[in-house]
């Protein structure tokens, strides 16, 4: 939306990159950086047709936030399905501060067979926190916050909380005494769902 109304046709397409026939796919995650006036940059999370999930980067012209830099696509997470239904995908992206946060589910439905949820090894079944700014030490195309609980230790580097099925939304508060929190939101199966407080 413009100050002079919708813009006419869409900013980003990633249609043909998706399936929509397939349950629980597609585009799932929207994020834009704390800088986007600046430099706009933003993030998508998404399921491709092979049923991966992907992070990807994406610029508008600076000034321009209507108009998408051509070129600027830049992945930086894959995710790789680890069913055939290529179910429970989460997809919840939101930053605090520089840090983005990446919602992923356990890839299964309706159990976690190969317990991913569980094993920090995995990026399934997880809150993932990463910089989504290109290191200039190792050239990977994100940075690792050097507080997340794996860091040093076998596991993910990426992964900041585990042992979930598919959080799908999560958000941010602050109490009065200053303590953060963040929220999950977290899928059951027949009876319940699941809320999770860090």
């Amino acid at each position: 939306l413009r100050p002079s109304g919708w813009q006419k046709g869409p900013l980003l397409d990633v249609s043909k990159r998706t399936d929509p026939l397939m349950i629980e796919r597609g585009l799932l995650g929207l994020a834009l950086a704390p800088d986007f006036r600046k430099t706009g940059r933003f993030y998508i999370y998404f399921t491709r047709r092979d049923g991966d999930a992907m992070v990807e980067e994406y610029r508008t012209i600076p000034g321009r936030p209507g108009v998408l830099q051509p070129g600027s696509r830049r992945t930086i997470l894959r995710i790789p399905r680890v069913h055939e239904l290529s179910n429970h995908n989460g997809g919840h992206l939101e930053f605090r501060g520089n840090q983005l946060y990446i919602s992923v589910g356990d890839g299964n439905d309706p159990g976690d067979l190969a317990n991913l949820a569980q094993n920090p090894g995995s990026l399934r079944g997880k809150i993932l926190r990463i910089d989504p700014r290109k290191d200039p030490v190792s050239g990977r195309p994100y940075r690792i916050p050097a507080g997340n609980p794996f860091v040093g230790v076998p596991g993910r580097d990426e992964v900041f909380a585990m042992g979930l099925r598919n959080p799908h939304s999560f958000n941010f508060s602050t109490s009065s005494d200053g303590t953060s929190m963040m929220s999950i939101y977290d899928v059951g199966q027949s009876r319940f769902e699941e809320l999770n407080y860090l």
